[in-house]
C-alpha cells in the first residue's frame, strides 16, 4: 500500500513537472513579444537612417565621378550629343534676265551702211538716207500688174495700176528706230487725241519687253536694236511715219515694190518657198534682224516683204476693192472698220508670204508678227506728230 502510494506520488510528481514547464513557457511568451515590439520600430528607424546615408553617399560619389569624366561611368551616362551647327544657306543665285527669244543676228549679215543722199527725190537718187536715218529706195514711176486671177477672193481681179515715183523704206522699221521716235515725242503722247492716248497705253505695255520705260521715255536693250518693231497698232505706225514727213505705203505702193521685175508671187522670182528664202511659220519662230534673208530682196533692193513681219499699209481694207479700184495711184476705200495688212510674217503660213496676200485688222489692234515701213515722195522732209 505504501509502495503504491509512493509510486503514485512519484508519477504525480513526474506528471506535474512537464505541466509546470509548459505553464512556465506559456507565461514567458508574452514578455518576449512585448520586448520585440519595442525594438522593431527602433530597428526600422535605424535601417532607414543608414539607407538614406548610404544613398546620399553613393549619389555624391557618382556625381563626383561624372563631373570628373570617369570613362567607366561616362559609358553609362554619355554626354548629350551636341546639335549639328547650322549649315549656312547657299548664297542666292541671281535669276537670269528674262530675255525674249529672238533669233541672234547672223554674223554674215552686216548692218546697212548709211548712204548720204546725193540728189533730191526729183533727181531720182536710187538710194538715200532720210532725215531720221532710214535708208530708202526709189521705186520709179510706171505701170505694173496688181492682184491675181489665180489668187484668193480678195486678191482678184488682176488689174493694171500706174503709180508716180516714190520712196519706200529698204527695211522694216526697227525697235531702235522706233525708240528714238518715242523719246523725242514722249510729251506729245499726253495730247488730247484719243488715238494718241490709246496708242500711248499700248506703248507702255509693249516696251517693257524691249527695255525699260521711265517717266521721260524708253531705253531699249542692246540686243533689240536691229529687230523689226512689232506689236504696234496702225495708229502707232502712222504716227511714226508722219513724224518723218511720210506716210504708210498704199497697198499699190507696197505691192509694186515687191513684184516689179519678176511678175511672180515671191521676190526671189519663183513660185515656191523654203525657210532659206524668208522667215515664216515653223522656220525660226520669232522675228529675225532686218535684212537677214538675202533672197527676200526685191529687184529694187527692198528687204523682207515676203516674210519676217506682216506689215500695215495706209489703205482701209475692203474685200472687193479690186473690182472698183482706180487704175492710177489708188489709195484704197474712203473708210471702213479695218486697215489693210500685206505680206507674210514669222507666224504666218507659207501661202501668206505671197506678194499678193491681203488681209485686214482693226487699226487699234496689234499682233506679234505685224510691223511696218514708211513711204513717200519727199523723204528728206522731217515731220512731227499732228494728233489727227
Amino acid at each position: 500500500m505504501s509502495e503504491e502510494i509512493q509510486t503514485q506520488q512519484n508519477e504525480s510528481v513526474e506528471t506535474d513537472t512537464p505541466a509546470i514547464r509548459t505553464e512556465t513557457s506559456s507565461l514567458d511568451a508574452p514578455k518576449s513579444r512585448k520586448r520585440s515590439r519595442l525594438f522593431m520600430p527602433l530597428i526600422g528607424i535605424a535601417v532607414f537612417v543608414l539607407g538614406c546615408f548610404a544613398f546620399g553617399a553613393g549619389f555624391a560619389w557618382m556625381s563626383a565621378l561624372i563631373n570628373n569624366g570617369n570613362p567607366a561611368v561616362m559609358a553609362y551616362f554619355p554626354s548629350a550629343t551636341p546639335l549639328p551647327s547650322a549649315t549656312p544657306l547657299p548664297t542666292e543665285t541671281a535669276l537670269p534676265t528674262d530675255t525674249p527669244t529672238l533669233t541672234p543676228k547672223p554674223s554674215n549679215t552686216p548692218r546697212p551702211t548709211k548712204v548720204p543722199a546725193t540728189a533730191t527725190p526729183a533727181g531720182h537718187s536710187p538710194l538715200l538716207v532720210d532725215i531720221a536715218g532710214h535708208e530708202m529706195v526709189l521705186i520709179p514711176a510706171g505701170k505694173f500688174t496688181m492682184g491675181s486671177d489665180e489668187g484668193d477672193g480678195d486678191e482678184k481681179a488682176e488689174h493694171n495700176v500706174t503709180l508716180d515715183d516714190y520712196y519706200i523704206d529698204k527695211y522694216e522699221v526697227t525697235i531702235g528706230q522706233y525708240a528714238v521716235f518715242l523719246n523725242e515725242n514722249w510729251d506729245k503722247f499726253t495730247a488730247n487725241s484719243q488715238s494718241i492716248n490709246f496708242e500711248y497705253t499700248r506703248i507702255i505695255d509693249l516696251w517693257r519687253a524691249y527695255g525699260t520705260v521711265g517717266k521721260d521715255g524708253v531705253e531699249i536693250f542692246d540686243y533689240a536694236e536691229d529687230y523689226p518693231v512689232n506689236n504696234v497698232t496702225w495708229y502707232g505706225a502712222a504716227f511714226y511715219c508722219d513724224w518723218r514727213g511720210l506716210t504708210l505705203p498704199s497697198e499699190a505702193q507696197w505691192e509694186k515694190a515687191g513684184r516689179v521685175g519678176t511678175g511672180n508671187l515671191y521676190p526671189w522670182g519663183s513660185d515656191s518657198i523654203s525657210c532659206e528664202d524668208t522667215n515664216y511659220t515653223d522656220c525660226v519662230g520669232n522675228p529675225a534682224p532686218v535684212g537677214s534673208y538675202e533672197r527676200d530682196k526685191t529687184k529694187f533692193g527692198v528687204f523682207d516683204l515676203a516674210g519676217n513681219l506682216r506689215e500695215w499699209v495706209d489703205d482701209w481694207y475692203e474685200f472687193s476693192y479690186y473690182q472698183t479700184s482706180p487704175n492710177e495711184n489708188p489709195t484704197g476705200p474712203r473708210g471702213g472698220s479695218m486697215k489693210t495688212i500685206r505680206g507674210g510674217g514669222f507666224g504666218a503660213a507659207a501661202t501668206s508670204t505671197r506678194l499678193i496676200t491681203r488681209g485686214g485688222f482693226g487699226p487699234g489692234s496689234r499682233y506679234f508678227d505685224v510691223g511696218f515701213r514708211c513711204a513717200g515722195e519727199d523723204p528728206n522732209v522731217g515731220g512731227d506728230i499732228t494728233g489727227n
